[in-house]
């Protein structure tokens, strides 16, 4: 009797979950009347009268999908309340499966859907409260990151019913704890040694272990003189790295940790917009939402309808012609999404009346859209002529990186550039090292690693002692796992889990002039997970990153400029790169030259001037100046 049974029920759910990943646009009705109909039959064979219990799920959750947008308040009601008391009684049942977050997902949907929102915020906060009890009954398996990112989109849209329900403040406080992994490094060691006090000694050294482990690697892969032996040696350090993220993973969940659990407040939020605007914006079909918060509280906040899913697919696209080399496609490409983008923000231009700091928290796919660049008007203005545009992941992180910068006064400058060797498939930059020694020519203090020394090794015992870093060479973008790299030397890699918890870096800026470095995983709501995000966890104040393929020579010539402007007005180096970001835009070939001689004259390599063309503005298009963007304060 059982065995049958548990195949006819197996059957049920796969036919459910075929349906559901289907279920985009239209819902086919009759299919799934069928199935609830069938799982009701199956319902009254149940072997026991826990498994029917477990199993009443598959009718629920069908009924949930076929009932979206319904309007019959007596038929929803009926269906939400059979949903809230399946999951409630799952909850005192102390069963942490999957099961329940899916229902509570469902029930959570179909209450939005149908606009019911004070229903749907009951759903989304128990919703929320089940990852993280899922989660902490997980201790580190294998899908807890699944879980974090149904955390993060379960954030995303608990905050898109709270805009519903008139409370935009509530709204950011859901963002900003869906970012809250980003905490204040200064922060990072007492909390391991609370923890360790705590009686969680082991979870604390088996963190510890691993990362020991990692860096041991990383020095035997920086020797290695054989491509076998360093092969061998990166799977071993990809490895350690899981293993080093998964016990982070289960020291986040435990209590008292502030790696997550400590909450940004009103106040905190006020005290990041401190002489600037912040604009949280994010993507919550059928719209995308924006709100703006000034000094004073709040300023303005609207939501855009759009097509499902348009952003996410015009940025997906986008990505896409990016990351394989269409390199005829990016720009057409491009311009799409600003022209979006611009739909989005409008309102905006209306907020400044002078050009004034815009510092932009986004959540999702949106995180990679250089919004800086995002228009033009009917009059041909971009978000750039109006506003000096920064981004971070959370108004904690600005905050953090508020402080620390009014601390650092010292200008110690570290330059890598040229690595050497590097893989064959790997072009020669002729602009890298240029553009290094043009900027470290501005420095009494300074350290090069140019050529051979340009090692990750080398890199990593400089960094702690820099306060401006300046990189140019080669990046690139991992397929696997959507990590971004630094290419140095022997092809290894430097990137964001390179740099281990620790105490706080003394970084005023790190420039980073390579490809995709500023790339993250915009599959993870929960987390900004991108070099520059951790470098800014790690203490760096700023970063200038390029988040896709950057020009060489068009990158060397906005660098050297934005070094030369920021060198007249040390304490705003935001305002130096949109200064030499707009020089860029407007420049001709003449200029190029005269400004080639002033910024390079002494190198035996410079830039190259594009050729002549009828553009009489060579670098006027987006995908050349906007390419780097501004993290941080």
């Amino acid at each position: 009797m059982h065995q049958p049974w548990h195949k006819a029920a197996d059957e049920a759910q796969l036919t459910l979950n075929e349906i559901a990943f289907g279920a985009v646009g239209s819902l086919p009705g009759a299919d799934l009347d069928a199935l609830i109909r069938r799982s009701n039959q199956l319902l009254e064979l149940a072997p026991s009268e826990l498994i029917r219990f477990r199993f009443t799920k598959v009718p629920l959750i069908a009924a949930l999908l076929r009932d979206r947008g319904v309007v019959d308040t007596s038929r929803r009601a009926d269906l939400a309340r059979r949903a809230e008391e399946y999951c409630r009684l799952r909850w005192q049942r102390g069963v942490d499966t999957e099961d329940l977050l899916e229902v509570a997902r469902n029930w959570a949907d179909f209450a939005r859907d149908a606009e019911a929102w004070p229903e749907a915020l009951k759903a989304y906060t128990f919703a929320d409260q089940a990852v993280h009890r899922i989660a902490r009954a997980m201790r580190g398996q294998p899908r807890i990151d699944f879980l974090a990112d149904k955390s993060g989109r379960i954030l995303v849209d608990f905050a898109y019913t709270c805009y519903q329900l008139g409370r935009p403040m509530d709204a950011i406080l859901a963002l900003e704890r869906g970012q809250s992994l980003l905490i204040a490094p200064d922060e990072a060691s007492r909390t391991l040694s609370r923890l360790e006090l705590s009686g969680h000694a082991d979870e604390v050294n088996r963190y510890r272990t691993a990362v020991a482990k990692v860096r041991a690697v990383r020095q035997r892969k920086a020797k290695a003189t054989t491509d076998q032996e360093r092969d061998v040696l990166g799977r071993q350090e990809t490895l350690g790295q899981q293993e080093a993220q998964t016990a982070l993973d289960i020291l986040r969940l435990l209590p008292g940790c502030r790696l997550l659990n400590k909450e940004v407040d009103w106040p905190e939020v006020l005290s990041a917009a401190q002489a600037s605007l912040l604009l949280y914006i994010f993507e919550a079909t059928p719209a995308v939402v924006s709100i703006v918060v000034g000094r004073d509280g709040l300023h303005a906040h609207w939501a855009t309808p759009l097509a499902p899913q348009t952003m996410s697919r015009l940025v997906r696209d986008w990505r896409i012609a990016r990351h394989e080399g269409h390199a005829e496609d990016e720009p057409r490409l491009l311009d799409a999404v600003l022209k979006e983008t611009f739909v989005v923000i409008k309102p905006v231009f209306s907020l400044i009346g002078r050009p004034t700091t815009l510092r932009i928290i986004a959540a999702g796919s949106l995180r990679s859209i250089p919004f800086h660049a995002a228009g033009p008007d009917e009059a041909g203005t971009r978000l750039h002529d109006k506003a000096i545009v920064t981004y971070a992941a959370s108004a904690r992180i600005i905050g953090t990186a508020l402080k620390t910068a009014s601390t650092i006064t010292r200008r110690r400058f570290v330059g890598v550039a040229d690595p050497r060797p590097l893989p064959q498939d790997y072009v020669e930059l002729p602009g890298a090292r240029a553009e290094v020694r043009s900027a470290a020519s501005r420095y009494r203090d300074r350290r090069l690693l140019l050529g051979t020394d340009a090692t990750a090794a080398a890199m990593l015992a400089a960094i702690p002692d820099a306060n401006v870093l300046h990189v140019a060479t080669h990046g690139e973008v991992m397929k696997p796992g959507f990590t971004a790299a630094i290419v140095l030397a022997n092809g290894q890699g430097f990137g964001e889990s390179t740099i281990p918890l620790g105490p706080p870096l003394s970084l005023r800026l790190a420039v980073l002039s390579c490809c995709w470095v500023g790339h993250d995983n915009p599959t993870l709501r929960d987390q900004t997970v991108s070099l520059p995000a951790v470098l800014l966890q790690a203490g760096a104040c700023a970063v200038i990153a390029g988040s896709r393929p950057v020009e060489d020579d068009a990158t060397a010539f906005l660098v050297a400029r934005f070094f030369e402007l920021w060198m007249r007005d040390p304490d705003n180096p935001a305002s130096a790169l949109w200064v030499a970001q707009s020089w860029l835009r407007q420049v001709d070939r003449k200029q190029l030259r005269r400004a080639r001689r002033r910024l390079f004259g002494f190198c035996a390599r410079s830039p190259r001037i594009p050729p002549n063309t009828q553009i009489a503005h060579p670098y006027q298009h987006p995908s050349t100046w906007a390419s780097m963007s501004y993290y941080g304060v």
